[in-house]
């Protein structure tokens, strides 16, 4: 083969070998990329794939935790977020009296009088939670704290969620933001700690039966909110929501609010009696349950062991069965129903004779400007 002077040398090589010849040249040139360690791998796998911080920012109270109690001051922020106006008086008359009953549906009833959606959600979950605070719902949740070497059942509001990705560990770290004026929480909490402290909230030596439980609040006007209980809780609930109309109406007595009240000591106290019945109704029904379930396990057991001869006392312990959980069944059912029909009845009460209160103090204070 003859080759011109000045010609590439590969001018007339076959096509094969020149695409060989540029491969290996181009692979000289380029430089060879470092082998990949597992932390490369993790952190590209995380970073600026998970969702951003989200964060709320609140108002600073203009309540001072030290003189009306840290719920009051939480509801002054909450308030002074949405921009709604509350009377201070009526205000921390309220915090300071649900401090000491914890009455979850009065805390609904109160936000809601105020023009303010709420709802308590009982068994919610961190992810229900992380919904709330990106529709912009400030979110209370009721968790236990020491105070004074006692366990106490504690209110904070929840402003938001991070994460950190941690590469030397290879995982990823996930943190709930927390408001707390009493300082008994931290700002900002691993969620693993968080749901330890959310769950198994006691009311002194009472367990309330609450589990992971958040109240939602959004505008008036928004999506409407619901609650979400069990209907186990409700002798609980009248219980506790009774106790602290009681407590109110007669802290309200002292300052002449006659009617208002007197509806409130006569249905608070209408209320928390159905409630303390239909809980001790539960009660002997959980009990009587539980006696059901042994008398069950002792008959399958005389049957696995082949004990036949043992008949009569088989079929003996089936009837006693039958008829301890029906009356188990029946008792949580009064309870829960009884407690349902006081509440029903005290709060019916309650709020004509609020609304009466409401109405005379409008009429005095139209006649007082003429």
């Amino acid at each position: 083969m003859k080759i011109t002077p000045g010609q590439p040398d590969n001018v007339n090589l076959p096509r094969n070998i020149q695409d060989i010849q540029q491969t290996q040249a181009e692979q000289r040139i380029q430089p060879k990329e470092p082998p990949r360690s597992d932390a490369t791998d993790f952190q590209d796998r995380f970073v600026g794939t998970k969702e951003p911080t989200k964060e709320m920012v609140f108002p600073r109270p203009t309540f001072s935790f030290e003189n009306v109690g840290n719920l009051t001051v939480l509801l002054n922020m909450i308030f002074d977020f949405f921009n709604v106006k509350v009377d201070p008086q009526i205000m921390t008359m309220f915090g300071q009296n649900f401090e000491q009953f914890n009455d979850v549906d009065g805390l609904v009833e109160f936000l809601q009088q105020n023009n303010l959606n709420a709802a308590a959600f009982n068994e919610c979950s961190i992810d229900e939670l992380k919904s709330f605070i990106a529709k912009g719902y400030p979110t209370l949740a009721l968790v236990k704290t020491e105070f004074n070497q006692q366990e106490k059942a504690h209110w904070v509001l929840i402003r938001g969620f991070d994460h950190k990705v941690n590469i030397a560990e290879q995982k990823v770290e996930y943190f709930v933001l927390i408001e707390d004026p009493s300082n008994r929480v931290p700002d900002k909490i691993s969620e693993e700690n968080f749901m330890q402290i959310w769950s198994g909230v006691k009311l002194g030596n009472l367990s309330t039966g609450y589990e992971n439980l958040a109240i939602a609040i959004a505008a008036y006007g928004s999506e409407v909110l619901k609650s979400r209980f069990d209907p186990k809780l409700t002798p609980t609930r009248a219980k506790f929501h009774g106790l602290g109309k009681l407590n109110s109406g007669l802290k309200k007595f002292k300052q002449y609010w006659i009617f208002e009240a007197f509806g409130e000591i006569i249905g608070g106290g209408t209320e928390a009696i159905g409630g303390i019945i239909g809980y001790y109704l539960l009660n002997w029904g959980e009990k009587l349950t539980s006696i059901a379930q042994k008398i069950w396990d002792w008959c399958r057991q005389l049957y696995q062991e082949g004990k036949y001869l043992a008949i009569l006392p088989i079929i003996g312990g089936l009837i006693a069965y039958a008829l301890v959980s029906i009356l188990g069944y029946f008792f949580k059912i009064l309870g829960i129903i009884i407690s349902g029909f006081f509440a029903f009845l005290g709060r019916m009460f309650a709020s004509i004779t609020t609304s009466i209160q409401k109405s005379i103090y409008k009429l005095g204070k139209l006649f007082s400007k003429t």
